[in-house]
Formats: structure tokens, C-alpha cells, sequence
């Protein structure tokens, strides 16, 4: 009798071994399907490089149009500075003549001016002749 219990609990005892390994089983994710791109073909590949070629000459025809253009905006400014400084230069050489202008004076100037000293000056009497 032992030994008809003992066959009896190592067959349940191995069924509900069986049960749980299945349960595991399911219960682990099944592996997916990585996605790997497949390689393209040899017109799609030529394809590509001709479209890489014009975008990329393109690019560089765009690239030298904007640096002529930025390269015209500097000699513009360069040219726009030069000109307002020698403005500036102008302007300050006038005022500098402006300020320094030299009086002509004739001879006829001159003798009417000792003349209007003499007479608008103090009078004879006041300045004594000084003896030696």
C-alpha cells in the first residue's frame, strides 16, 4: 500500500511539476521580430547620389551668392564709413579755417585807424610831453 501511495504522489507530484513549467512558459514573452531594413538596389543607391550631388551643388551655388552679397554690404559699409569720416574731416578743417581767419589789412586801413586813435583818443593836453 506504501508503495501504491508513493507511484500515486510521485504522478501527481509530476503532473503539477508539468503545470507550472507550462505556466512559466506562457507566461515569458514570446521573442519579437526585429525589423532590419533591407538593402536598397543599385538604382535606388544612384539615385540617392544624384540627388546628394544637386542638393549639394545647389547648396554651394547659394553658399558663394550669399558671401558675394555679404562681401558687397562690407565695401558698401566701408565705403559709407570713408565717406563720413572725410565729411567729418571737411567739416572740422572748415570750422578750423573759420576760427583762424587772418584779418587783411591795407595800408589805408591802417591809416585810418592810427587816425581815429589820435582823435577819438584822450586829448593832447592830458598826455604832457616827458622831458629828457
Amino acid at each position: 500500500m506504501e508503495l501504491i501511495i508513493a507511484i500515486i504522489v510521485g504522478i501527481i507530484g509530476y503532473i503539477v511539476k508539468r503545470k507550472t513549467e507550462t505556466q512559466e512558459t506562457d507566461k515569458r514573452p514570446t521573442p519579437r521580430h526585429v525589423y532590419s531594413p533591407a538593402k536598397p538596389s543599385d538604382t535606388t543607391q544612384q539615385k540617392i547620389k544624384k540627388v546628394a550631388s544637386t542638393i549639394e551643388t545647389s547648396y554651394k551655388n547659394e553658399k558663394a551668392s550669399l558671401l558675394e552679397k555679404i562681401e558687397e554690404n562690407i565695401e558698401r559699409t566701408n565705403e559709407a564709413q570713408i565717406i563720413k569720416e572725410y565729411e567729418e574731416v571737411t567739416s572740422l578743417q572748415k570750422e578750423y579755417q573759420e576760427k583762424t581767419k587772418k584779418i587783411a589789412i591795407d595800408e589805408t586801413d591802417l591809416l585810418k585807424g592810427i587816425i581815429l586813435a589820435e582823435v577819438l583818443g584822450p586829448p593832447r593836453a592830458k598826455k604832457p610831453f616827458k622831458s629828457k
